[in-house]
């Protein structure tokens, strides 16, 4: 974080695009034709969009580690995809941690209103983070 307050930039994460094909003698002919047609629907409905993944650190913790090798074969499907990591101060990743808890049906009451709103806020029109800060400070989140 700069020592202006601000959530630091996004950083793109560097990764290796893996052949799906490596996966067939793993899963099985069966499950590895019912992937690749799972993936044409997906491509289909994505149509020109790309999957974004944004996160913390690009190594260490298993969020990292997964993302690693789905980044990978999701690019080798032909679907545009791209990782960013995201820095901040612990308010920040209190409040995106607290966000993620909700989502998931675990409530840890109310966000404090002021703090989350001028975090997001701050992300969101920082201009050095050109499209992908808007975001991290999208009004429904707030």
């Amino acid at each position: 974080m700069a020592n202006d307050g601000y959530v630091t930039l996004l950083h793109e994460v560097a990764t290796r695009t893996l052949p799906l094909s490596r996966l067939e003698p793993v899963i099985g002919q069966e499950r590895y034709d019912r992937l690749i047609s799972a993936g044409d629907r997906l491509k289909n409905r994505l149509g020109e969009r790309t999957v974004w993944n944004i996160n913390s650190t690009a190594v260490g913790g298993g969020v990292a580690e997964m993302l690693q090798v789905v980044v990978g074969y999701v690019a080798g499907f032909g679907i545009p995809i791209r990782w960013l990591t995201i820095g901040g101060d612990p308010v920040f990743f209190g409040i995106t941690k607290r966000l993620h808890n909700q989502i998931h049906g675990a409530a840890e009451g109310p966000l404090p209103d002021g703090r989350t709103r001028l975090c997001l806020h701050q992300a969101a029109v920082r201009p050095d983070m050109g499209a992908a800060g808007q975001a991290v400070g999208h009004p429904a989140v707030y």
